[in-house]
């Protein structure tokens, strides 16, 4: 689905796009946090970064040089070009073709979205197979420093505490106790989580960063940046399944099966997990309330869903 054309053009995006001769062709096709993706040649597009640097560039090139040489079932993104006009970056990018569930959601059947919505969280499987049992736990790419550690729940806190400093303002203001609250969290991940199989995890594996083919399967999978890490494979599950709940379309009926397949893949102990990677996601995307206000409203849900809670704590 194609967005407005130039109108929509930040004078950086503009500026690119005049540097690669298209601007009167380009079609804006993503915006996201990094950046703009638009239309450019046949098979291929430009991704136009709001904040990049060349060395994370570089490091994003040879993850997804990493991740072409694994085989997966899926394409993954490859950077053809880096470039940068006037200090903003830019990147030549493969066109994947494919198409959004979140976007077709509308003119699918009953059918065709339990199918879509099951191969979404079955495709997730494919991570496992990844050898990355050399590499520390934590993050492959970063816009800073790395953060790494030698056990996984150690990663967790000291990620979250740079997350949360960020929105002690938002979640002073919107969330009671919160404090108290990061404090179980805290507890729970060092009671719960163990170091586990290390996995590659996405880390922001939702609808949107995934293309499907005409059969509903998964024909790409997009995105991978630092929130992408070395991890515990259910942090992928549970943000597959909880990221859902952004879209008020997803009911009950699209979703409780989904929980049932998780079960019968990965064990009860899921479900805790589920809960307590949703609360660790909640207060790590908690700094959104300015950039992105419907991600936050659903961060502070979670944060004061009591049920939420319980279940982690079980």
């Amino acid at each position: 689905m194609l967005m407005d054309n130039q109108s929509l053009f930040p004078p950086h995006v503009h500026a690119v796009l005049s540097h690669l001769g298209c601007v009167e062709t380009a079609q804006i096709i993503g915006t996201g946090g990094e950046g703009i993706v638009c239309t450019y040649r046949s098979e291929q597009v430009v991704k136009i970064y709001t904040h990049a640097t060349a060395d994370y560039l570089a490091m994003l090139c040879e993850l997804q040089t990493f991740l072409r040489q694994q085989h997966l079932p899926f394409q993954t993104p490859q950077i053809l070009a880096i470039d940068q006009v006037d200090g903003s970056y830019y990147t030549i990018e493969r066109y994947m073709p494919g198409k959004r569930f979140d976007l077709c959601f509308d003119n699918l059947t009953l059918e065709e979205r339990m199918e879509a919505l099951r191969q979404y969280v079955l495709t997730l499987r494919a991570f496992a197979a990844i050898d990355v049992a050399a590499l520390p736990y934590g993050q492959l790419i970063a816009d800073g420093a790395r953060v790494t550690t030698h056990a996984w729940p150690f990663y967790l806190w000291r990620r979250l505490e740079q997350q949360v400093k960020h929105a002690e303002a938002y979640l002073t203001a919107d969330i009671p106790q919160w404090e108290d609250k990061l404090s179980l969290l805290r507890r729970l991940i060092k009671m719960r989580i163990s170091s586990s199989v290390k996995c590659l995890v996405h880390g922001d594996y939702y609808p949107g960063n995934v293309l499907f083919d005409d059969h509903w399967h998964v024909s790409a999978v997009l995105d991978f940046s630092p929130h992408s890490v070395i991890g515990d494979q259910r942090m992928d599950v549970a943000g597959a399944l909880a990221f859902l709940s952004l879209d008020d379309r997803m009911t009950s009926v699209l979703t409780d099966p989904l929980y049932d397949l998780a079960l019968s893949l990965y064990g009860e102990d899921i479900l805790h997990h589920i809960a307590i990677y949703t609360l660790y996601y909640s207060f790590y995307f908690a700094d959104t309330k300015l950039s992105d206000p419907h991600t936050y409203a659903w961060c502070v849900r979670n944060l004061q869903d009591e049920t939420c809670w319980r279940i982690a704590q079980q």
